[in-house]
């Protein structure tokens, strides 16, 4: 999704990119729980795509939640976009604790990210 395509999403397109970022962003949570479930933090490079890749691919999100955070008035709909930005946190901190070979910090992400209710 482009900077452009962001820029001309309306409060009524909203709901629908709400619904695929929410699906998308839940979806790498779930499969990024299952790898550190399977692999475990040494081994998490493992997976193709690891959670580096899959993270990288979500930063295009990041503009949209913004632009629907700007336009939603719906405070359904805003919860929703929150808990979007709380799970990509979550997810970021889960990739830089793997850079830095914190296993401490992620094992503290990874409970924290399986803890949120993603539902």
């Amino acid at each position: 999704m482009t900077s452009e395509m962001v820029g001309k999403i309306s409060h009524f397109d909203s709901e629908k990119y709400i619904d695929f970022a929410w699906n998308t962003i839940v979806r790498v949570c779930n499969t990024v729980l299952v790898h550190a479930d399977s692999f475990g933090f040494q081994l998490m490079h493992l997976p193709d795509p690891d959670i580096k890749k899959m993270y990288h691919n979500l930063q295009v999100l990041i503009p949209l939640l913004e632009k629907i955070t700007e336009l939603e008035s719906d405070p359904e709909q805003n919860r929703i976009v929150i808990n979007l930005r709380q799970y990509l946190l979550h997810l970021r901190t889960i990739v830089q604790a793997i850079d830095n070979q914190d296993e401490e910090s992620f094992d503290r992400a990874i409970e924290l990210l399986s803890n949120e209710a993603m539902f």
